[in-house]
């Protein structure tokens, strides 16, 4: 779950949401004829990202790391900004759409990343509380909406759906999310994350994280991590084989210095 890509978890998770009002809740349907507010949010996609590659085109043109090295981008010709009233224009335009809560949620994740937005950010924030806090499509994309980071608007609106949401799923991923934040920054506070983990394993085991894997299921893992891969603990047993097929395993190491290089393909 590390490190995972913020919009593109969130749109992917809104591209399955509904499209026909505030409280619906029905999937959409491939089969049937795109809606004016989904290709709408898809054209606009479209064109920030060429925008963005457009902005960021001398890196990918660079020959060598000093050339990149040597590059300034000039903020002012930052796309975000831009695009972040485009956006929110689409959601104002199609409100009470999955696409909408799509749209803002955008405005939300991209205009985290620019000073020049702080006050668009804050506006969707105050808009997703009030008008969408139940919809069924904000559900599923703040699961991830920590990954914007500890900063005011992000800890306002996730303490809000923690609070005010009346969906499970919403409520689950807030309280999560809070979890999340908790160990951030130098400011880690490491009780107050393990009490909201409990909380949502007490209260949302069984929601839907992500994929297969419930909320139950993920809290487990990071009560464990907490417990047990924090620096300075005894680190777990691991067994497998070397690269001659002959068994080892990492207590035969201990009290020497081993470097361990967990790596995965896919």
């Amino acid at each position: 779950m590390r490190r995972l890509s913020r919009l593109a978890i969130a749109l992917a998770a809104l591209a399955t949401a509904t499209s026909l009002g505030a409280q619906d809740e029905t999937l959409l349907d491939p089969a049937k004829p795109t809606s004016a507010a989904r290709a709408a949010l898809d054209a606009l996609e479209t064109e920030f990202r060429a925008a963005q590659d457009a902005y960021y085109k001398p890196y990918s043109d660079a020959k060598s790391d000093e050339e990149r090295a040597a590059i300034t981008l000039d903020p002012a010709l930052d796309p975000v900004p831009i695009f972040v009233e485009r956006y929110a224009a689409l959601a104002r335009e199609h409100s009470g759409s999955a696409e909408a809560v799509a749209a803002w949620m955008w405005v939300f994740h991209s205009g985290s990343r620019s000073p020049r937005s702080a006050e668009a950010v804050s506006a969707a924030v105050d808009v997703l509380i009030e008008e969408y806090r139940d919809h069924a499509a904000l559900a599923e994309t703040v699961k991830f909406a920590f990954y914007a980071g500890s900063s005011e608007p992000c800890l306002r609106l996730l303490r809000a759906l923690r609070e005010r949401s009346e969906r499970a799923e919403t409520r689950a991923a807030a309280t999560y999310g809070l979890a999340q934040l908790a160990l951030q920054g130098p400011s880690r506070d490491e009780a107050r994350a393990r009490e909201l983990l409990e909380e949502v394993r007490e209260k949302h085991a069984s929601v839907p994280f992500h994929g297969k894997r419930s909320y139950g299921e993920q809290v487990e893992r990071d009560l464990f991590e907490l417990e047990h891969l924090a620096v300075g603990k005894v680190a777990p047993e691991i067994t497998g084989e070397d690269i001659d097929g002959k068994a080892l395993s990492l207590s035969e190491y201990r009290g020497k210095v081993v470097l361990l290089d967990f790596w995965g393909d896919w």
